[in-house]
């Protein structure tokens, strides 16, 4: 798989790290910035703009653009994405084919700032600011909460055990 960005202009850049790849969709991300800010002090702010935006992994159009929604995970069905300060979870077939986000939600939670989003068996388990919080991947209802010290940047699961990196 190779992916090669096509930004409209320097203000507008796509990629980085975080990509994935599902239902012939590659998602990635866009970023804001301007040419001449390639390192920052600090962490900055997202941009009203900056989000989510899918293209087609065949031919590499753009399909989906997501404002405000900074990572994603699909399984089953279900598109959960975090940003604008909610986790809203979607049913993807009906994203994947241009349905309005409000007409494809299957739930919605408030939540700060999402660093990290994964889907452990039915619970979807997100890294914020100084938190960690498991959702019932169905519902969006709160099944925990925790604080970590910092940002839970990074979060994986192996042998029942959450491992939560800040």
């Amino acid at each position: 798989l190779y992916y090669h960005s096509r930004p409209t202009t320097w203000g507008d850049r796509w990629g980085g790290t975080w990509n994935m790849l599902s239902g012939g969709l590659l998602f990635g991300w866009r970023c804001h910035v301007a040419p001449d800010t390639d390192a920052r002090v600090g962490e900055f702010q997202p941009h009203e703009d900056d989000g989510l935006i899918a293209f087609d992994a065949e031919t590499g159009d753009v399909r989906r653009d997501f404002p405000g929604k900074r990572r994603a995970v699909v399984h089953d069905g279900t598109l959960y994405m975090s940003g604008s300060g909610r986790i809203d979870a979607y049913d993807f077939a009906s994203w994947a084919r241009g349905a309005k986000p409000s007409d494809c939600v299957k739930w919605s939670t408030p939540h700060d700032r999402a660093y990290a989003l994964i889907l452990a068996g039915d619970t979807l388990v997100v890294g914020g600011q100084g938190t960690v919080t498991a959702l019932a991947a169905d519902t969006g209802d709160v099944l925990w909460k925790d604080k970590v010290p910092g940002q839970a940047r990074s979060l994986a699961v192996a042998d029942g055990r959450l491992l939560v990196s800040t």
